[in-house]
């Protein structure tokens, strides 16, 4: 995970937020790192960490969290205009669940924002590709993609 007070991840949030619109929800948000310094907006977290869940509910007393395992959360289809997936696919080796819920999650006109810390992810049975590959195979066409910060980082908006 980037150290939510560098440089770099100052980059990857002011990115995020620049595209990101409308009711949001965020998928392993953690300790929502990329609140930081955000107005009250609709905006819900969703994380199996308890303790993380705990400090930005301290934080961010506006938004609404979850705990809940992300792959599977049980919020209502297509109820969200942007679903962000920050850091957390880098964590499952195979991560078709976490993508198809957010399509799930996510409305017809919305749109799914992912970062992922190694371009080349998890696709079952110990196949890897890139991530732009990985969502073009879950029927996803691609809105855009990015290195960004050096080629640490890459984006994909879906």
């Amino acid at each position: 995970m980037v150290d939510p007070t560098t440089d770099k991840f100052t980059a990857i949030r002011n990115r995020i937020w620049k595209l990101a619109r409308g009711k949001i929800v965020s998928l392993g948000c953690g300790e929502c790192p990329d609140l930081y310094d955000k107005e009250p907006m609709d905006y819900t977290g969703i994380d199996i960490l308890e303790p993380s869940l705990d400090i930005a509910k301290q934080k961010y007393p506006f938004a609404k969290f979850i705990h809940c395992d992300l792959r599977q959360t049980n919020l209502p289809s297509h109820e969200f205009d942007t679903v962000l997936m920050i850091g957390c696919l880098d964590a499952f080796n195979n991560f078709i669940q976490p993508i198809q819920e957010a399509r799930r999650l996510v409305k017809e006109d919305g749109i799914i924002i992912a970062t992922v810390f190694n371009e080349n992810v998890g696709f079952g049975d110990h196949k890897w590709m890139t991530i732009e590959e990985a969502a073009e195979n879950l029927g996803f066409r691609p809105k855009h993609h990015e290195h960004i910060i050096d080629n640490d980082i890459y984006l994909l908006i879906l």
